[in-house]
């Protein structure tokens, strides 16, 4: 979880540096791409998030009908 953050934090710190970059530029295109960009990188991460814990979620349910359970 401690990776997820670092991860977000840099991203937004990117996303905001080529925000700065492509403003000096044509204003309409910048505002598109860095909200693309923004998705990509803000969006797969939690999407990647969500999945593992749906994964997880079924792997416990999985465990405990077989007589297994997570270690506390």
């Amino acid at each position: 979880m401690g990776r997820l953050c670092v991860y977000f934090s840099v991203a937004l710190i990117g996303l905001y540096w080529l925000d700065l970059v492509l403003k000096r530029e044509i204003e309409e295109v910048a505002m598109f791409i860095s909200g693309f960009v923004g998705l990509v990188f803000i969006v797969t991460p939690a999407g990647v998030c969500i999945w593992h814990a749906v994964k997880h979620a079924n792997w416990v349910r999985w465990a405990k009908e077989r007589g297994w359970g997570e270690k506390d």
